[in-house]
């Protein structure tokens, strides 16, 4: 089985050469797909939608956007969800959003009430959806994330792709209790910042392995881009040894990944 890369670009409020270098580095790895995360710190959903135009316009290869609830009522996501259906894109990245708040009298607290409605409302339309390794931080039980786990599967959820992991023990037990054939893939992004990682993990309730805490304690503070360089091929390259999938946020840094990916070229 071939290596199968999918790639996550940052949505952008400002249309530049951004995303022409970002293709440049990665078309050459045949993905199977980029997304466009939605609705991170300032941006909107129509900077994701503009930035998935801009990208069917310079790429062959199946572009997927995320779709967020984000307090947002019916009327709303059905206007996002026709505008790329009007465009030609006809799968989605469908989840919450970190900006959601709950409140009973919207019709869409939780990812997989909207996935339900997607399915029944348009139902051709391609679902892809998220996991955490180490379960939502939100669960009660790890039993019960497995349930919403399955039910999203049930409802025709074609791939659930993970938030950050850096501890591949956790996504392959998971992959056992829903059976090893679960469309679940892995993903990693450039472990460079690692205040924003410690931060980004803790929010998230995401394991942060002590063998990297104390490498990145004991290594002199000019050494730790490099170890952080050093640790992301290592990880890329254990997680494509045994799952050979792998979906990898860019964060937008075309240099960096072609630094990441050039042994798999």
């Amino acid at each position: 089985m071939e290596t199968a890369l999918s790639f996550e670009i940052s949505a952008m409020p400002k249309i530049d050469n951004t995303l022409e270098r970002l293709l440049k580095n990665t078309e050459a790895l045949t993905p199977l797909f980029y997304t466009v995360n939605t609705e991170i710190g300032k941006t909107e959903w129509r900077d994701t939608y503009n930035t998935c135009c801009q990208l069917k316009n310079l790429t062959h290869v199946n572009v997927v956007p995320h779709v967020a609830i984000n307090n947002k009522d019916e009327c709303e996501l059905c206007f996002i969800i026709e505008e790329y259906l009007k465009n030609d894109i006809t799968e989605l990245f469908v989840i919450r959003g970190d900006r959601h708040r709950f409140d009973e009298k919207l019709p869409f607290n939780y990812g997989i009430e909207l996935i339900d409605f997607i399915r029944r409302r348009y139902p051709e339309v391609m679902i892809k959806s998220s996991v955490y390794p180490d379960y939502h931080k939100e669960s009660i039980t790890p039993e019960r994330e497995i349930d919403w786990l399955r039910k999203k599967l049930q409802l025709g959820v074609t791939e659930l792709i993970s938030q950050l992991c850096l501890n591949k023990n956790a996504f392959s037990y998971m992959k056992m209790q829903l059976g090893n054939d679960s469309p679940i893939t892995i993903s990693m992004m450039p472990i460079l910042n690692f205040s924003f990682i410690e931060s980004f993990l803790k929010n998230n309730t995401i394991d942060y392995p002590l063998w990297i805490k104390k490498h990145i304690r004991s290594s002199n503070i000019n050494n730790h881009r490099e170890f952080g360089i050093q640790l992301t091929q290592f990880l890329i390259e254990e997680y494509i040894k045994e799952n050979k999938r792998l979906h990898f946020f860019t964060l937008n840094n075309a240099e960096m990944v072609k630094k990441l990916f050039d042994k798999l070229r």
